[in-house]
């Protein structure tokens, strides 16, 4: 019999489902041939005249479920006047566009121009990436100078990434290796046609700065960008992205092991561990909670307010007020269209950033 066959004055009856009932009842379906039944039961819950709906809190994990947490860091972002890296640099003589950010990183910096003040997503600041390290590891150029609020694009035209590099780059290079700079390419457009091939592709080379050189270039290239009056190169700042290899470092969430394998990390990646004094950082901590009994975990909705009040540190009220729905900090990505599991993704604001100035968590 049809599920339509009742009367419009008829209410279905709603049944309550754990997850594995609903699976079952909809294999049992499928099994028989029932496909029309079948598809209106998955896609709407309705079977046999009765409103079926899936309650995901029937499967909360017992109190004595056992569960390990393990910890790791994911990478690191860091604006600096210097580059803060020791090791020698694989230096872009024309940077690759697609490594210009152009992506939200979830983080802003502060700056003062002519103009006036700024807080502004640092992926609106026209960059350029000038070099690389290690496995994913990326130096780019952040040029504030540069900055208009009417400017729509983080991209350099090519005007500006022929001036960056033969009042600045190239200068700068010149100072640093003498006549090692031969081996440069002599102009930004010199370098456009030797990386164009025959079918028109481009296939862009990189430069060896050798690491003792490496602190030195940033203050180089702004000494050149300002010798050739070029006002927008004194803010020049460098942003440093580090990301790590996946469970590459992965620790116990106590302090001493966290200190180690920071510390590793760093080390690792080459990074001057001084830096971290100055300049602007943020690392990004990374938590698995797992079942030892093998279960598949998802977050419940109504947990969101605990966690962030728990992990981030921060009061009932800003807790509250971040993770309400509707709120533009918050944002729920709901798991198979179960509105009561769900993940999150929260934007603190300055007022709940809590002890650790968490910038983004999810």
């Amino acid at each position: 019999m049809s599920d339509y066959n009742m009367s419009s004055d008829d209410e279905p009856q709603v049944r309550s489902l754990t997850l594995d009932e609903f699976v079952f009842r909809a294999k049992r379906l499928l099994d028989v041939g029932a496909m029309d039944d079948f598809a209106r039961f998955v896609l709407t819950g309705v079977h046999g005249g009765t409103q079926h709906q899936v309650d995901a809190i029937k499967d909360t994990l017992r109190d004595n479920h056992r569960v390990q947490a393990l910890r790791d860091y994911d990478s690191i972002l860091g604006i600096h006047a210097d580059i803060c890296v020791d090791t020698p640099l694989m230096v872009y003589p024309v940077s690759k566009f697609e490594d210009t950010l152009k992506r939200n990183i979830h983080i802003k910096y502060s700056f003062e121009d002519p103009t006036g003040d700024y807080t502004v997503p640092v992926h609106r600041i026209p960059n350029l990436c000038v070099a690389k390290w290690g496995t994913h590891n990326m130096i780019r150029a952040l040029l504030p100078g540069l900055y208009d609020k009417e400017r729509k694009s983080p991209f350099l035209s090519q005007h500006e990434l022929a001036v960056f590099y033969e009042k600045g780059l190239r200068p700068a290079v010149e100072v640093l290796l003498e006549s090692g700079a031969a081996e440069w390419p002599p102009t930004y457009t010199a370098e456009m046609f030797r990386a164009r091939g025959k079918n028109g592709t481009l296939s862009f080379q990189t430069k060896t700065m050798p690491k003792w050189h490496v602190k030195r270039l940033g203050d180089e290239i702004r000494r050149a960008l300002s010798e050739n009056d070029i006002p927008w190169g004194a803010g020049l700042v460098f942003l440093h992205q580090i990301r790590g290899v996946k469970t590459s470092n992965v620790h116990t969430p106590v302090r001493a092991a966290a200190t180690t394998a920071f510390e590793e990390f760093l080390q690792d990646h080459k990074f001057v561990q001084e830096a971290l004094l100055t300049g602007d950082w943020w690392i990004d901590v990374g938590v698995e909670i797992a079942s030892q009994d093998m279960q598949s975990l998802a977050w419940r909705t109504d947990s969101h307010f605990h966690i962030v009040k728990s992990v981030v540190k921060i009061s009932t009220r800003h807790a509250n007020r971040i993770t309400r729905p509707g709120s533009s900090k918050y944002i729920r990505d709901m798991t198979s269209h179960l509105t009561a599991v769900s993940g999150c993704r929260i934007s603190p604001g300055v007022r709940a950033q809590g002890p650790y100035d968490v910038n983004y968590f999810q």
